[in-house]
């Protein structure tokens, strides 16, 4: 589906000025691990450097965008390198906002995992919304960088990810979370088995 027709289809969930009735949210589809991988065009590791909003779209088609400039640090799937760009619906110029509930928000200076498809494609380029991000956090008794879900439980194994109730689990020691070197390697893992060569191998 065109990305016009989702917008299309998105206008009844967008939220226009700041006086209008709050947002609608949008559906989240089942993620686990194996989807991630495969639906990803690309994942990789990355700082975030700014985030800004912006007008994208001609027409019918124009509305608010928010642009999340990332400085890539490695790469397994898509040979992404350097600066590149995430455009995501939605965001706030002025008095204007438009706004779809449950869309992803990203901070400057914060190191993720990104799993992306569909960028300046689709209205959120995540595979599976905020399950398609996984934020890397260094431990500050040690130093190691270690990975933690959206809303901050540490990710222990890949089969947390989008599994019924995660954030109702007991919660976890920020010991136990894989390490970014860990999920890394099982991303690169995962991609063999699939015949797809990771890259920098």
């Amino acid at each position: 589906m065109s990305r016009a027709s989702l917008i299309l289809r998105a206008v009844f969930a967008v939220t226009l000025l700041a006086a209008a009735p709050p947002a609608r949210s949008m559906t989240v589809v089942a993620t686990d691990f194996d989807r991630l991988i495969d639906r990803a065009e690309s994942i990789y590791r990355a700082r975030i450097v700014s985030v800004t909003a912006g007008w994208s779209g001609e027409g019918v088609n124009r509305h608010i965008a928010t642009f999340i400039t990332l400085n890539v640090e490695e790469s397994y799937r898509g040979g992404m390198a350097g600066r590149q760009t995430l455009e995501l619906f939605g965001g706030h110029i002025g008095e204007r906002y438009q706004r779809i509930a449950g869309m992803p928000e990203f901070r400057p200076g914060d190191t993720e995992i990104l799993f992306v498809r569909g960028n300046r494609r689709d209205l959120c380029p995540l595979v599976g919304l905020h399950h398609g991000r996984l934020r890397v956090v260094k431990n500050a008794a040690d130093g190691r960088e270690q990975i933690f879900l959206h809303d901050g439980t540490p990710l222990t194994g890949v089969t947390q990810i989008g599994s019924s109730g995660e954030s109702a689990r007991p919660a976890a020691t920020a010991s136990g979370a894989l390490t970014s070197q860990a999920l890394g390697d099982l991303i690169r893992s995962a991609l063999q088995q699939r015949g797809i060569k990771p890259d920098g191998r």
